[in-house]
């Protein structure tokens, strides 16, 4: 039987504790809502009064039986129908979860195999189309006012097509900052077939970074069925990573007639090495969803971090252009217990920092709260982690150590067991594009992470030695003061 999901239920999925059931009660029947038979105690039941099974206000079923017992057995069976659906629910989000990953994966390849644009739109529109299943796939960008056709499905268009980029299904999606599903265009108003492929579905999803539209994603004629909300779900995270791809281009383009090529180079670089690492923790947990053996609240709590990872990443792309424009921005300050914040993440970064044989130490003597801009404070934590885990390729040990300095300020340390910052480039370590003794990175990571901390008015340091006063720790420190004080801030 269907309820309004689509979540279907088998007569083998409740044989069995039916049968259970009727042993502990009395006899009964089971039939879906069009009255179909799935289960029956015995032959002859006294189908004397009817219990309605439902899921929220939607009846999915029913169970007959004596009259005196029989809704007992339907509050039982009510309450075994609702897990199954959250069970079934859940399978079905995670399956989707672990498609849109892979499918970022394959993006996030893609976006760091070259750095000329016109190859990444084709490589990316021809991926897309095979993914997606649809007849052709395009990619649009805004020139001025107007929308500028560049790849179809793996090919650069050589001929140009200008659209006014406030007309048709293109331009509703730009303009309402939303994706837009056309099923059945010739009834749609918005829609103008300006080719010669008849169009008999249409998706337009735009590409945004943050407010901005850089242009317009198109799938045209889905071969199996229509568009879904599903579909639009896939492809959200995708167009942010495809948006912040043209948007680095045309930086790229402006630093190029400025004669800074190679400064920007490193910085799309940057933007490689800083997805990869939040990949790596979304696929673990990925793999680990997987595992039906898990009880239904760890499989949430893993879904729930798949989600904040996709999150981070879409926040590095933003921070990334905000250091390339050299704006500021806006701080979402929450008032937070330090513990529990670090608490809330630490599951990421041992697994992080275990995929390299490093063992995480927490000594939290400060216990109180602070204000932070919650999302904005996990990039610092992750892009030190990040350094410690690729600076010690052998593996080791990372300590995080809170504690209150005075009535006005609390100390974060960093500090690991490795070898130490070298000191040529200890005094710049936190400008842009200074790195040494990784295998991977351009020394972005830091240059940000001391934006941040200087946005939350506070500072940070790194210095080589045994800061903390805790044996074993005698390499990188990083030390984050931060005010207990909040100010409001416009």
């Amino acid at each position: 039987m269907k309820d309004k999901t689509g979540i279907s239920i088998k007569k083998k999925e409740i044989e069995s504790f039916c049968k259970s059931l009727a042993k502990l009660v009395i006899p009964f029947s089971f039939y879906n809502h069009k009255g179909k038979l799935l289960y029956a105690s015995t032959n002859n039941i006294k189908e004397e009064k009817t219990f309605f099974i439902k899921l929220g206000e939607t009846i999915v079923g029913e169970v007959r039986g004596e009259r005196e017992r029989i809704e007992d057995v339907g509050e039982v069976l009510s309450y075994f129908v609702k897990i199954l659906f959250e069970k079934k629910s859940l399978t079905t989000h995670t399956l989707n979860k672990y498609r849109e990953l892979n499918f970022l994966s394959e993006m996030s390849e893609i976006l760091s195999s070259s750095l000329d644009i016109d190859k990444i739109l084709c490589s990316v529109t021809l991926k897309i189309k095979q993914i997606m299943g649809v007849e052709n796939c395009s990619i649009m960008t805004i020139e001025g006012k107007e929308l500028f056709l560049r790849t179809v499905s793996g090919k650069l268009v050589n001929k140009r097509w200008w659209l006014n980029q406030y007309k048709g299904v293109a331009g509703k999606a730009i303009v309402s900052g939303k994706p837009v599903i056309v099923n059945e265009p010739i009834k749609d108003p918005d829609f103008v077939n300006g080719g010669k492929l008849e169009i008999k579905t249409l998706m337009c999803m735009p590409l945004k970074v943050k407010d901005k539209s850089v242009g317009v994603l198109n799938l045209s004629n889905k071969l199996n069925g229509i568009f879904t909300s599903e579909d639009e779900s896939l492809l959200i995270s995708v167009s942010v990573m495809i948006a912040g791809a043209i948007e680095t281009s045309r930086l790229l383009e402006e630093k190029l007639k400025q004669e800074r090529f190679a400064t920007i180079g490193q910085m799309a670089a940057g933007i490689i090495h800083d997805i990869k690492n939040p990949m790596a923790t979304i696929k673990g947990f990925a793999g680990l969803l997987g595992d039906m053996d898990f009880s239904q609240q760890e499989r949430k709590q893993y879904s729930k971090m798949i989600v904040e990872e996709v999150d981070r990443l879409v926040g590095m792309i933003e921070d990334l252009l905000l250091i390339a424009r050299g704006s500021k921005r806006k701080l979402s300050l929450k008032k937070v217990i330090l513990t529990d914040f670090f608490q809330s993440i630490i599951p990421m970064i041992e697994k992080d920092l275990s995929s390299r044989g490093i063992k995480l130490l927490t000594k939290f003597h400060y216990n109180g709260h602070l204000y932070i801009d919650i999302d904005r404070f996990k990039r610092v934590i992750f892009n030190i982690v990040g350094n410690a885990k690729e600076a010690m390729h052998e593996g080791g040990n990372f300590l995080i150590l809170t504690k209150k300095i005075n009535s006005e300020e609390v100390e974060i340390i960093f500090a690991d067991s490795g070898k130490g910052i070298p000191e040529d480039i200890l005094p710049n370590i936190f400008e842009p594009f200074v790195t040494k003794g990784k295998k991977s990175g351009t020394g972005l990571g830091l240059a940000i992470v001391k934006r941040i901390i200087e946005e939350h008015g506070g500072s940070i340091t790194a210095l080589n030695g045994n800061y903390s006063g805790i044996n074993g720790f005698s390499g990188a420190n990083f030390i984050l003061k931060l005010s207990l004080v909040h100010e409001e801030k416009e």
